[in-house]
Parts: structure tokens; C-alpha cells; sequence
């Protein structure tokens, strides 16, 4: 089962669908159009931290040096769960210098210069898909309204040799997708995710098909984990 979201408004009365084989989400549900654009600077003159082999940072590249010359540097992937366990997926904007028009995790970026995984993982959901949470100790979150960190995959040429941390965040709230990052997105089951990736890998970013089986293995092994508790709370349940 998947629902379909879609960035920058769109046609009067249009219900975007999946070219993925998705059904429509219904007008309503919360998701708004925005006109952003990044002032002062292009994307190319974007500052990241170049890292070594243990993923320290050595120096300052711009975006557009790091990506020429292939240099080590950081990224970030975060997977939104809504309450029925779908995961949602970005259809990246054809804008994008990086696989333009493929399938991608619900939020990702780079690690800007200074900053720190957490911190980047916090500003890329607030301006990819518009959800404004805060890592700030006492901030008064639930421990699931806060993204949290998953597992770590380290550069490699499918990453385009970023050190990537990937969270999973639950959220039931408002998308509010940026256009410019964002053609569309999609609401999918994660047994659906692997049927797709395996049926078309081609539609797909190379980083998002290398870390997904490593998701999709925890996943399962977090619904058994459910399973066997919920097992056991049954049969220590008085008999009546």
C-alpha cells in the first residue's frame, strides 16, 4: 500500500501519481506548496569538510571541488515511519547536479563545513520535506519525534564517497516538501521498497540501493522483536 506527495502545488484538481505504480494521496492532507530559493550562494559554492580514512576532518572543498576530484566527505540519510511501519521515499527534482529524477531516501544531504551529523540530519528534514524538529537536550520531544542514529556505511563509490549515517525518525505530522529538492514523494510498505529496487534498480540512487537492504534487515528484525514481546506479554497474561 502507498500514497502519493506531491512538491510545489501542481495543476487544480490533479492527484500526482507514482510513476512507480502508487495511488494518489487525497487533496487535504496537510501537505504545502513553498517558494524557496538559497540565497547568496550556488549550490557548487557549498563548503563541506574533506575527511581522512577514519573520517576526521583534514580540510575545507566546496562542493563543487569535492564532487570533481571524488575527495572523502559527509552525508547524511534519514528514513521517516509513519504508524503503519511506511517508509516515505523522495523522487528527487531533475534540478539536482546528483541523480536527478531517481528514488531516494525520505530526507538526505551533505554534512556542511563545521557541522555534525546530528545537527545535518535535523536541518535536512527541516528543509527537504519540512519537518522542524530540534537535537537539543531538554527539548521536550518524544524520544520518537527525535532522529535517531541507525547504522553507518562508510565512503565508498556508491555512497560518491561520503561517510553516511543513516536515522530513522517516526512522524505523523505535515509534509512540506521543497521543490527544488523534491519532485515528488510516496508513502510505501518496505516489503513494496524491495519488490521495486529488485524489480527496477535503475530508477533508483545508487546510495539509497546499497543502504536499503541494510535498513530493510533491521527492520524485520525489529518487527520479530515486536512479535516475540507482544508473545510474551500474552502468555503472562493471568487465566481467568
Amino acid at each position: 500500500m502507498s500514497s502519493n506527495v506531491k512538491a510545489g502545488g501542481g495543476d487544480e484538481g490533479a492527484s500526482p501519481v507514482s510513476d512507480l505504480g502508487g495511488t494518489p494521496l487525497p487533496r487535504g492532507t496537510g501537505v504545502a506548496p513553498v517558494d524557496w530559493d538559497k540565497p547568496g550562494m550556488s549550490p557548487g559554492d557549498e563548503w563541506f569538510d574533506v575527511v581522512n580514512e577514519r573520517d576526521e576532518p583534514i580540510r575545507r572543498a566546496t562542493r563543487r571541488e569535492v564532487h570533481a576530484t571524488g575527495l572523502w566527505h559527509r552525508a547524511v540519510h534519514i528514513l521517516v515511519s509513519d504508524a503503519g511501519g511506511r517508509i516515505f521515499l523522495q523522487k528527487r527534482s531533475m534540478l539536482k547536479d546528483l541523480s536527478p529524477g531517481l528514488w531516494d531516501s525520505s530526507c538526505s544531504g551533505h554534512v556542511d563545513a563545521g557541522e555534525d551529523y546530528d545537527t545535518a540530519a535535523v536541518r535536512e528534514l527541516g528543509e527537504e520535506i519540512g519537518v522542524k524538529l530540534s537535537h537539543s537536550a531538554g527539548s521536550g520531544r518524544a524520544a520518537d519525534e527525535v532522529p535517531t542514529r541507525w547504522f553507518r556505511i562508510d565512503a565508498c563509490e556508491q555512497t560518491g564517497w561520503e561517510f553516511v549515517w543513516v536515522y530513522r525518525l517516526r512522524h505523523d505530522g505535515p509534509l512540506t516538501l521543497e521543490p527544488r529538492e523534491i519532485q515528488y514523494g510516496e508513502w510505501v510498505a518496505p516489503a513494496e521498497i524491495t519488490a521495486r529496487v529488485d524489480r527496477r534498480p535503475e530508477n533508483f540512487c545508487p546510495s539509497f540501493k546499497l543502504l536499503w537492504p541494510m535498513a530493510a534487515a533491521r527492520l524485520a528484525v525489529m518487527r520479530d522483536d515486536q512479535r516475540t514481546s507482544q508473545a510474551s506479554l500474552r502468555g503472562a497474561e493471568p487465566m481467568r
